[in-house]
């Protein structure tokens, strides 16, 4: 199998990366490789990627890095597959901006639960958390705006997949606790998801290749 995708289970990126190569039409023909499911695949992640993050997508000899770049690869590898970002241009910039601030959320909520942690003990800490926070909820406030446009009429793309993926992931994390210390401090950041995206993510629920994910 010339196509894989190295990722994690529960990870939004990964998630948002899966729906996507499932919307073109190749999961059938895609390898999973969970990284943290089997330990050898860590060996191939740090080989491949100078990032070590996941998802990485392997496509013959092309190894992609990051979810985003992942999604614009897969729409110019497969154009004869069903779009992933509109052309109309007006459409396109309403799908880079919710991309865009998805991530703006979602980085800062994991960084400080996970990889800057152990700075929890400067004098900064507090401060340098409220600030994020402050851009963390103007985000998602302005992704409300948004989500009257993003997904209208039944439309599924990048924007539909990387907001609803972050969505997903957020409402997971209360049944997730003890799983890894890393939720415990996500959850303690106290960021709250308004509940007009909740309900904006509800009919996505229902479709075959987000249950089948």
């Amino acid at each position: 199998m010339a196509r894989v995708l190295y990722h994690f289970k529960m990870s939004p990126f990964s998630r948002r990366a899966r729906l996507a190569l499932a919307h073109k039409g190749l999961s059938d023909t895609t390898e999973l490789r969970d990284v943290r499911a089997e330990p050898s695949y860590s060996a191939d992640l740090s080989r491949l990627s100078a990032l070590s993050t996941v998802p990485v997508l392997v496509d013959d000899e092309l190894a992609i890095l990051d979810s985003t770049s992942i999604l614009h690869y897969l729409d110019a590898a497969y154009p004869s597959a069903p779009s992933l970002f509109p052309n109309d241009r007006g459409a396109l910039a309403v799908a880079l901006e919710t991309i865009a601030l998805v991530d703006s959320v979602l980085n800062p909520v994991v960084d400080l639960g996970s990889r800057y942690f152990p700075l929890a003990t400067s004098e900064a800490w507090t401060t340098t958390v409220a600030e994020r926070r402050t851009r963390i909820d103007a985000a998602l406030s302005r992704l409300v705006t948004l989500s009257s446009s993003v997904g209208a009429h039944g439309a599924w793309g990048a924007a539909e997949i990387t907001l609803f993926s972050a969505l997903l992931w957020f409402g997971g994390l209360p049944a997730r606790v003890g799983q890894t210390p890393a939720i415990e401090r996500i959850l303690a950041l106290g960021v709250l998801i308004p509940p007009a995206l909740e309900a904006w993510a509800e009919p996505f629920h229902a479709r075959d290749d987000v249950k089948a994910l």
